[in-house]
């Protein structure tokens, strides 16, 4: 936002994407200053010395949500139960590999949601990474078992199941709206109900043999 000593007034010059929304009014003796919205997440201290992350008190209209990977200089690896239930304004959401557990009901079901990213800035060098991402799904590995767990329901189109996943989970595209579906050549297990209520999937494509 903008403040000019002057007037005493405050004007917002851009959104949180960076875009323009309106033109700078003052010629000189204004300051710019950045601002943060505050208490997106909350961040819980557990008895290892890492962090779980919830719900803030500011999330309800969130539309990107960014997790980090460290906290005061300890790994973020817990995501709580229910952390982010009924935020139906969420779109995109980035979760850091330094995350082990993703509690029930953490990430909305909404048609809102159209992108689940997991990323890394710092080199990892004393953790195994549980969760992956491909083409805004989320993975999960577990013993060298590779799970598509979460499928956003407001993805759109044509998607391909990567070809390390073997587990398709139950009910993992719930009311999902893409229309065509290609699935990797290592899948050997398809759980049941994996595409109810898929009302606007017309082609599912098997890849391989």
């Amino acid at each position: 936002y903008l403040q000019n000593p002057r007037h005493i007034e405050m004007q917002i010059l851009a959104d949180k994407y960076g875009n323009s929304v309106n033109d700078y009014p003052f010629a000189r003796d204004a300051v710019a200053y950045p601002f943060f919205e505050n208490n997106i997440l909350e961040y819980i201290l557990q008895d290892d010395g890492t962090y779980a992350v919830n719900a803030g008190t500011n999330i309800a209209s969130a539309t990107t949500i960014i997790i980090p990977e460290y906290h005061d200089g300890g790994a973020v690896t817990t995501i709580m139960e229910n952390a982010f239930y009924g935020v139906n304004t969420l779109e995109r959401l980035d979760i850091p590999a330094t995350i082990k557990t993703i509690g029930s009901g953490a990430i909305p079901n909404s048609t809102a949601l159209k992108e689940i990213n997991v990323y890394t800035e710092v080199l990892q060098t004393n953790y195994e990474v549980r969760y992956s991402s491909y083409d805004g799904a989320l993975l999960r590995h577990d013993m060298g078992t590779v799970f598509l767990e979460v499928f956003p329901r407001g993805k759109t189109g044509e998607y391909t199941i990567p070809d390390n996943v073997d587990v398709i989970r139950d009910k993992v595209f719930y009311v999902s709206q893409i229309s065509k579906l290609i699935v990797g050549n290592k899948v050997s297990l398809i759980m049941r109900n994996a595409f109810y209520g898929c009302r606007f999937l017309q082609v599912i494509e098997f890849k391989g043999e």
